[in-house]
């Protein structure tokens, strides 16, 4: 399975989160992006465990921003 988060459209992960929460097998995770932990600014979203997928599309559907990519 791959999916794919464009980090050039997902820009406000922090604040957003819709992947996050609509995610049952909990694909993704959202953490620092470097040494900077403090700064949520500084935050991405990332699909960590990807073979938890379903592929119910469900993240892509909601995705405000058109962020996130699934596919073979």
């Amino acid at each position: 399975m791959r999916i794919i988060i464009d980090q050039n459209l997902c820009t406000e992960p922090e604040r957003c989160g819709i992947c996050l929460k609509v995610c049952a097998p909990q694909v993704f995770a959202l953490h620092p992006e470097g040494e900077d932990t403090l700064c949520p600014e500084k935050w991405v979203v990332d699909p960590i465990w990807t073979t938890f997928c379903i592929q119910c599309d469900e993240c892509v559907k909601y995705c405000p921003r058109h962020a996130v990519f699934v596919g073979q």
